[in-house]
C-alpha cells in the first residue's frame, strides 16, 4: 500500500469519526509535506530513522510546538495503519515530541480593556469588542455566529464550538445594547451576526476579525499584543465580570469578596442553594469553609461544587504517555511558578478528603461526578494542562452534589 492510499483510508476514517473540516485540512497539509519529503513510498518501507530524518529537517524552521503537531499527526497516521492491519509494526512507537516550555495564558488587564473600549470608532467595533470580552468565545465561534443564535431576552447566544459541539454563552446588558445598535445600523439581509463593511456584504472572515482587533489595539496604544484569543483568557478573571454578567437580571444580587474561611456576615439557615464553580479548592481551610456553607443553608438546602479533579494535577503528558509528576496520596501546599509576579500556591487534596470533610461538616452526599469537558478528539499540544490526550484517560473535573439534612 502506497502512502497516498493510506491517507485516503485515514481521512475517510476521521470523517466518519466526526473530525472537523478544519482539522482534516490541517492533517491534509501535513501529509502533503510528509509525502513530498519522503516520497510516495510503500508504507512498509517507512522506518523510524526515515521519519526522524524528515523531522530533523523540519525542526530547522519550525518551533517546538509546530514540530509537535507534525509528530502527533505522523504517530496518529501510522497507529491507524497498524491497528487496521496494513503494517506489521508501527515505526512511530518510539517517536518522541520535543520538550516545550509551559507558559501562563496571557490576558488583558482592566486598563487595556478600557482603552480598547474608548477607542472603538464604529458600531461593529463596539459590538465585536464587547462580545469577545463578555463571552470569551473563540474567533472561529464568533465567525460562525448567526443573528438567530442570539436570545435577546436572556442575553445569551448558542455558539458552535470545536467538534460540532454547541454551548450557551452569556453577555452583559451593555454588550446587548451595542449588538442591537450595530444590527439596527445594517441594511443588508445577511444572516451572519458580524459582516463586512464593504460590498458585497458577507460573513466577517476570521482573518478580518483578527485584523480588526489588532487595528483597534494599535489605535488605543495598548502595549501588549492583542488578539481574539487573549479575550478568552481575560474572560471571568475578576468579580466585576461576574457582576456585569448578571446585570440584566431583575433579582438583585449582592457580591461579597472575602476569604472563604471567614464568615462575611452571611445569615444562618437562610439560603436554598450554594454553588461553587472551580473555587472551593483554593481555600486554605476546607473544613472551616464547608462548615460556613453548611451554617448558611436552610434545612434541605443544596450545595454543589466543582473543582479540578485531584488526579488531573498529579499526572502530566510527556513522551507520548501519562506520567505521575507527584504523589496522589501526599496532601499539602505546592508552590507553582509566578503568575503576574504573584506566586501561586495550590492545595493538593484527595477525592476522599473532599468527601470526608463534607460528611464531617454535616452534609449528605447525593451524587459524585467525574468527567472531562475537554474534546477528546482535540489533537493540539498534549503537553498543555488541559488536553484531549489527558481527557481520553483521566477526568479533568470533580463535581459533588450534597444537601443539608
Amino acid at each position: 500500500m502506497k502512502m497516498t492510499d493510506l491517507w485516503t483510508l485515514y481521512e475517510a476514517d476521521k470523517r466518519i469519526l466526526g473530525f472537523s473540516p478544519h482539522t482534516l485540512k490541517a492533517y491534509s497539509l501535513q501529509f502533503k509535506v510528509l509525502a513530498h519529503e519522503i516520497g510516495n513510498l510503500n508504507i512498509e518501507e517507512v522506518s523510524l530513522d526515515l521519519l526522524k530524518g524528515y523531522l530533523a529537517r523540519q525542526s530547522e524552521r519550525l518551533k517546538p510546538s509546530s514540530l509537535g503537531h507534525r509528530i502527533r499527526f505522523i504517530r496518529s497516521l501510522f497507529r491507524f495503519a497498524f491497528e487496521e492491519g496494513h503494517i506489521a509494526k508501527n515505526p512511530t512507537t518510539k517517536l518522541r515530541e520535543p520538550k516545550m516550555e509551559k507558559r501562563i495564558p496571557k490576558f488583558l488587564i482592566e486598563e487595556d480593556v478600557i482603552n480598547l473600549k474608548i477607542t472603538c470608532d464604529s458600531l461593529r467595533e463596539h459590538a465585536l469588542q464587547a462580545f469577545l470580552y463578555c463571552t470569551g468565545c473563540r474567533v472561529g465561534e464568533v465567525h460562525k455566529l448567526d443573528i438567530e443564535d442570539i436570545n435577546w431576552e436572556s442575553c445569551s447566544a448558542i455558539v458552535h464550538g470545536k467538534g460540532s459541539k454547541q454551548r450557551e454563552v452569556y453577555f452583559t446588558t451593555e454588550c446587548k445594547v451595542w449588538l442591537k445598535k450595530y444590527l439596527e445600523s445594517r441594511e443588508d439581509s445577511c444572516k451572519a451576526l458580524f459582516v463586512t463593511e464593504t460590498l458585497p456584504v458577507r460573513r466577517l472572515a476570521i482573518p478580518t476579525i483578527r485584523y480588526s482587533v489588532k487595528k483597534l489595539a494599535a489605535r488605543g496604544e495598548v502595549a501588549v499584543n492583542v488578539y481574539p484569543h487573549r479575550f478568552r483568557h481575560t474572560y471571568a478573571t475578576q468579580i466585576e465580570t461576574a457582576r456585569k454578567v448578571v446585570s440584566n437580571l431583575n433579582t438583585p444580587i449582592t457580591f461579597i469578596e472575602a476569604p472563604m474561611e471567614e464568615i462575611p456576615g452571611l445569615p444562618v439557615d437562610h439560603f436554598d442553594k450554594a454553588l461553587s464553580i472551580y473555587a472551593l479548592g483554593w481555600t486554605v481551610n476546607l473544613q472551616k469553609t464547608l462548615t460556613n456553607i453548611y451554617r448558611s443553608l436552610k434545612a434541605g438546602g443544596v450545595f454543589v461544587f466543582s473543582w479540578e479533579h485531584p488526579i488531573h494535577s498529579v499526572v502530566e503528558y510527556t513522551e507520548d504517555e501519562l506520567k505521575f509528576r507527584r504523589s496522589y496520596v501526599k496532601e499539602g501546599f505546592e508552590k507553582h511558578e509566578s503568575w503576574r509576579d504573584t506566586p501561586i500556591v495550590m492545595h493538593n487534596r484527595k477525592v476522599s478528603t473532599f468527601v470526608n470533610d463534607l460528611i464531617d461538616a454535616g452534609f449528605v452526599i447525593d451524587k459524585v461526578i467525574e468527567e472531562s469537558n475537554i474534546d477528546e478528539n482535540d489533537t493540539s499540544n498534549p503537553n498543555k494542562w488541559y488536553s484531549g490526550a489527558k481527557a481520553r484517560i483521566i477526568p479533568s473535573t470533580l463535581i459533588i452534589k450534597s444537601h443539608k439534612p
